[in-house]
């Protein structure tokens, strides 16, 4: 459910990022691989550790990821596909 191409507007600098999580939960950011790990993973969350420490936590409604949270940042981001068949 939490595979699939996102993304995601930074409202500081205008920029849209695009979140990539392949089937095996490894994540991409702007076409960058993020060395990691999958902390927890349910129905209504994907927490994933950085290697640098930070947390990225997607949540999700109804089998849909809605936003992420960066740690690093502290800053949570509202999510959308990057499928036009998903709005």
């Amino acid at each position: 459910m939490f595979a699939g191409e996102w993304q995601f507007t930074d409202e500081n600098n205008s920029r849209v990022h695009h979140l990539h999580i392949q089937v095996d939960m490894s994540i991409s950011l702007d076409g960058r691989a993020l060395p990691g790990s999958v902390l927890n993973l349910n129905e209504r969350e994907l927490v994933f550790l950085d290697s640098y420490g930070y947390h990225l936590r997607i949540d999700a409604i109804d089998g849909h990821p809605i936003s992420v949270y960066d740690e690093a940042d502290d800053r949570v981001y509202q999510l959308s596909s990057c499928d036009s068949d998903h709005k």
